[in-house]
């Protein structure tokens, strides 16, 4: 099983969580899209990958996370060796508001 972490983020507004979680991890977002995701945010890479992205598909008619429908806005980490300083980065005394809502290591 990958590592892996998922946290729900305290607003929906995705260029307003880019601006406060870049400096915060001392990561670069870069802007995509997919017909099933809309637009969402990527690290580039494989191994550290950090991705924002809204809780409803493009389409608007299903969830990305259908058991997590009450967090409009989440925020994946998968392989990364960050992993346990990026948690306490996002859920700690920084006002970021970030909840771990699921996790596997």
């Amino acid at each position: 099983m990958i590592n892996f972490a998922l946290y729900a983020l305290p607003s929906d507004d995705q260029e307003e969580m880019k601006a406060k979680i870049e400096p915060l991890l001392g990561i670069e977002f870069e802007g995509r899209h997919s017909d099933e995701r809309g637009d969402y945010y990527c690290t580039r890479g494989i191994e550290n990958t950090v991705r924002m992205y809204t809780n409803r598909e493009a389409s608007g008619e299903m969830w990305n996370e259908e058991k997590f429908r009450e967090f409009p806005l989440l925020l994946s980490i998968e392989e990364s060796p960050h992993l346990d300083e990026y948690h306490q980065l996002l859920t700690g005394e920084n006002d970021l508001g970030a909840v771990l809502i699921e996790r596997h290591l």
